[in-house]
């Protein structure tokens, strides 16, 4: 083998192991590895094996016209709309049974805080997300989609005993 057919060979080589850490990276550094949202090839309990890669099954419902309607529920925010293509009312034959589920029934989304003495002001919660000027809550809001923390639930700030509850709610 040629010096410069060597040195393209390497090259190659390097580039291809280079960009399967980054992925991989992507999956396990973001805290989505072995989690219901590791949606890898590697994952034997993946129900999205016929996507793209491992970003497609979220990252593919970006694209949403908004506002939407999804589950009877009008959606304004986009992180909502990511969320309940999977996680809100059944009706999408594409989306496996066993994730349909109608989590936006147990909170309200895309809604905004309310002004009243039961509630805490956003500036008053720091490590929760809201948006917009009407300062909406949406999924998001509680949850991060990427489990940078690895708290359960990919929730934004530790939840044990409604810690995060009390977060929001005057109780």
């Amino acid at each position: 083998m040629s010096t410069d057919m060597r040195r393209r060979f390497l090259a190659g080589l390097a580039a291809g192991i280079a960009f399967l850490l980054v992925a991989g990276a992507q999956v396990g550094a973001a805290g989505l590895g072995g989690t219901k949202h590791d949606f890898s090839r590697a994952n034997p309990k993946n129900p999205f094996k016929q996507a793209k890669n491992s970003c497609d099954p979220c990252h593919q419902y970006l694209k949403i016209p908004l506002p939407t309607r999804i589950g009877g529920i009008t959606v304004r925010l986009r992180g909502t709309a990511v969320c309940l293509s999977c996680h809100g009312e059944p009706g999408r034959p594409e989306v496996p049974k066993k994730v349909k589920c109608s989590f936006a029934a147990m909170h309200p989304v895309d809604v905004p805080l309310p002004n009243n003495p039961k509630f805490r002001k956003p500036e008053e919660m720091p490590g929760l997300i809201f948006y917009g000027e009407e300062r909406l809550m949406g999924c998001t809001t509680c949850h991060d989609t990427h489990n940078g923390k690895g708290y359960p639930s990919f929730l934004r700030l530790h939840g044990e005993n409604d810690a995060l509850c009390v977060t929001c709610h005057n109780v």
